[in-house]
């Protein structure tokens, strides 16, 4: 579903000026081609496998991020006392990530993923011991997720489950659903650090940095990326170019912001700039026809991946960096393709026979 938007990327280099600059960033982008295309190499025994054992797949993700969260956890243990944990959770938490090289925001990021596997593991568990220890993940998973107070993974991890409970409509994903959402709700409403994050939601992070006020810093960066959207047109400014002229837009309007060369916060606005609408009409429309797909296909994980996404990306270019790019390629992908070879017998939520039925009713 990513192939699309990396040739426009390629395709873009033909009119950018900045080759350099350009080529770093295809690099970079590499994965939403290679994962794609070397997972369509697998046979129909391997895609019936990787469906098979899809269960094994995802437990073995959610298993990584919590040993990362227990060794991270365990050797910050050693420096801080254990009161910090209960008196300043926010201040211990935000550490985790550093420990191992980690940008926090992307540890919330991996942590919402693994939040959002638990809940469709509770979902799909048929023992009551794994129902139970998927619940436990679950609100585990969500309170860490509480105490790092990024409002980006909190709001998605959440919509993500929200349309997980109605795709499902099962009463114990609602019951777990509503009391993440009341949690979440309450912490919010007593908690002064939390309530302080979500207080400015789109506050844009390190914007201190050069004495540079929060405000002022949010302010510039939506009116740069609402100026530029004409200017992008329909082909955009070129791979290479689209920061430059972020940046231009910066220095017009306070020359710090270009010292500290923020991106756009938004990946939709990245998307526009580099390769214009005509890139963000192909990006959008590989994520619609692949929800659709997975809807047709009773693939709720994927859907619920592909909305989890869609919203973080409203406030993260996670197309742009390696740790960003390289999971979005690879669980779409993977998700993608269990679609395939699917018994014919599988009744279509939108197939053509119920359409043509519609009109003719």
């Amino acid at each position: 579903m990513s192939v699309g938007l990396f040739a426009v990327y390629v395709i873009s280099m033909l009119y950018t000026d900045n080759l350099e600059y350009g080529w770093r960033k295809i690099s970079t982008a590499l994965p939403l081609l290679v994962l794609p295309l070397s997972l369509t190499l697998f046979s129909k025994e391997q895609v019936n496998y990787c469906r098979e054992y899809l269960k094994d797949f995802l437990k073995t993700y959610v298993i990584a991020v919590g040993l990362l969260i227990l060794l991270s956890t365990a050797q910050l243990m050693n420096q801080y006392s254990l009161s910090i944990l209960f008196y300043k959770p926010i201040d211990f938490y935000h550490n985790l990530g550093v420990l191992h090289g980690m940008d926090t925001l992307y540890l919330s990021f991996h942590i919402s993923i693994a939040f959002i596997i638990s809940a469709y593991l509770f979902y799909i568990s048929q023992k009551l011991w794994k129902t139970l220890l998927a619940a436990f993940l679950v609100i585990s998973l969500f309170s860490i997720l509480l105490f790092l107070a990024f409002k980006a993974s909190l709001i998605a991890a959440l919509l993500g489950f929200g349309i997980l409970s109605i795709l499902t409509n099962k009463l114990r994903l609602w019951i777990l659903f509503g009391s993440g959402l009341t949690l979440m709700i309450s912490v919010i409403i007593f908690s002064h650090q939390i309530n302080e994050r979500f207080s400015q939601l789109l506050i844009v992070k390190n914007s201190i940095a050069n004495n540079i006020d929060s405000e002022n810093v949010r302010s510039h960066i939506y009116n740069c990326n609402i100026e530029l959207l004409p200017k992008a047109g329909f082909l955009g400014f070129g791979i290479g170019d689209g920061k430059k002229e972020l940046n231009e837009c910066f220095v017009s309007m306070d020359s710090n912001l270009a010292k500290v060369s923020y991106n756009t916060h938004n990946q939709y606005f990245s998307i526009v700039q580099n390769v214009g609408f005509l890139g963000l009409i192909i990006f959008l429309g590989s994520l619609f026809v692949h929800s659709i797909i997975s809807l047709n296909c009773k693939n709720y994980l994927a859907v619920t991946m592909v909305v989890f996404l869609a919203v973080w990306m409203l406030a993260e270019n996670i197309l742009e960096r390696q740790g960003g790019v390289m999971y979005f390629a690879l669980f779409t992908s993977f998700l993608f393709l269990i679609n395939f070879n699917l018994p014919s017998k599988t009744e279509l939520v939108l197939s053509h026979e119920k359409v043509i039925g519609e009109i003719n009713r």
